[in-house]
């Protein structure tokens, strides 16, 4: 415990070095780190107001929420070590391109984000040419079939970009309106892109007894999840899209007023099976939300014509029967996408959500 809280200390550190070498694309004043250490931002009042209902759902503060412990543990490690006033003095670069007053590491260590809440434009800084060069495809591939917020600009030499910030509705706000809007725009737009896959040829197939069988280990977790998908689905073969990989609430923007939807994040795309977006938003707004809308409607099958589209696609059919196995499918490709070297410690804790998630519909059914 005491080692890893030292290595948080140091990860947080490190991240105030990062943002002191930026400090020339930021606008002069006084700058504050929030009481999470997940970012920092410019000391007055509006900047404050604005960032607040901007990040306040995010998966960090979720996971937050839910453990007064760690909130508790990192305010205590804010209050001793991360306290300060950072100033950022007015930059010496004549030509410097940006002045933003929002400093937003990204989870994943891939890039920073900064944010210029005046002109409403994001500077993303990455950390290497290659997840550059991946930001800048996949914004090629998947802005002809989503909405994105677009690049106005870009830099190759210094592996930076700078795109429009969408003022956009905090999920927290949302209404059942909202979300079911979002959903629906999804799947409409998810649909006639996975066509175009079809007619393209961009697809393969692939069953998940295949994909089990070609890792180097079993784990508890795929041991629980194998055994609640019926052996016909393991060895069906399947075929798999590029897809966002990381579809859910928070990576979608409601913008305010015009209502547009923005899709962002697109670091976790990669071939999935045609539905797994669909199943990653229903269970991810389940176990992080703690907001069960999407999954009881899935449950109770109002969504079964969007992915009975989707099946149709490749002359196939959704088998209702098959529903829950749908969601262990998507969660087991999951989990090897993201979670399968992170440890045996954290696995179970993200076990344990997940089979509360399940417990609950368990208890649905059964009623």
């Amino acid at each position: 415990m005491i080692i890893k809280v030292k290595k948080y200390i140091e990860s947080k550190k490190k991240m105030l070095e990062y943002f002191k070498s930026h400090s020339e694309y930021l606008e002069e004043g006084e700058y504050k780190i929030d009481d999470l250490l997940t970012y920092l931002y410019k000391n007055d009042s509006l900047t404050y107001s604005t960032v607040s209902n901007m990040l306040e759902n995010s998966y960090t503060r979720a996971v937050f929420k839910k453990s007064i412990l760690k909130r508790l543990l990192n305010l205590c490690i804010k209050i001793l070590f991360f306290n300060k006033t950072l100033i950022v003095k007015e930059s010496s670069r004549y030509d410097s391109i940006f002045q933003g007053n929002l400093y937003l590491p990204s989870m994943s260590g891939k890039e920073i984000k900064i944010f210029d809440l005046n002109t409403n434009r994001v500077l993303l800084i990455f950390s290497n040419k290659k997840d550059y060069i991946n930001r800048v495809k996949k914004y090629n591939r998947f802005q002809e079939y989503f909405n994105l917020p677009k690049i106005l600009s870009k830099n190759d030499s210094d592996l930076m970009a700078v795109e429009k910030y969408i003022d956009y509705k905090p999920n927290f706000e949302w209404t059942n309106e909202d979300y079911e809007k979002v959903i629906k725009n999804a799947f409409k737009t998810e649909i006639e892109y996975i066509k175009l896959c079809k007619n393209s040829g961009d697809y393969y197939y692939k069953n998940i007894k295949q994909i089990t069988e070609e890792l180097p280990k079993m784990t508890d977790f795929i041991d629980f999840l194998k055994k609640n998908i019926k052996d016909e689905l393991l060895e069906e073969e399947f075929p798999y899209v590029q897809l966002h990989g990381d579809l859910w609430t928070s990576n979608i923007l409601v913008e305010n007023n015009k209502k547009s939807i923005y899709y962002i994040d697109w670091e976790y795309s990669t071939y999935f099976i045609i539905i797994y977006d669909f199943c990653f938003m229903i269970l991810n707004e389940s176990f992080t939300n703690s907001n069960n809308l999407y999954l009881d409607n899935y449950i109770d099958g109002k969504y079964d014509k969007y992915f009975d589209k989707i099946f149709e696609i490749f002359d196939m059919k959704m088998k209702t029967e098959y529903r829950i196995d749908y969601l262990y499918m998507a969660m087991l490709l999951q989990y090897l996408d993201r979670w399968y070297k992170v440890g045996y410690k954290i696995e179970m804790k993200i076990l344990k959500n997940i089979k509360g998630v399940f417990e609950y519909i368990n208890n649905i059914k059964s009623y």
